[in-house]
């Protein structure tokens, strides 16, 4: 049986009432627990960092080594190659 787009709306609109979305307080909607969230490199966690754009997100790594202590530094060097390649890509 084919569904109208008038039919398909009603039912849209009738399982809505049953939605509630809610932000979660404790990840701010960042699907992540707070532990993760809690190491930061600089001044940004993973959620934010994941979040940027590609090549803004080359340009942060590119700036943001002068900041970061000797672990962090050799961590940031699995993550840039693959960054500053997709950043060429985009």
């Amino acid at each position: 049986m084919i569904r109208s787009s008038s039919e398909k709306e009603k039912e849209a609109k009738w399982a809505n009432q049953f939605v509630n979305k809610v932000t979660c307080p404790i990840c701010e909607g960042q699907r992540l627990n707070r532990e993760s969230l809690h190491f930061r490199f600089h001044d940004k966690n993973i959620a934010e960092l994941a979040s940027l754009d590609i090549k803004d997100l080359a340009h942060w790594l590119t700036h943001v080594e002068q900041y970061l202590n000797e672990r962090q530094k050799k961590i940031a060097t699995f993550i840039k190659a693959p960054v500053y390649e997709g950043a060429k890509v985009s």
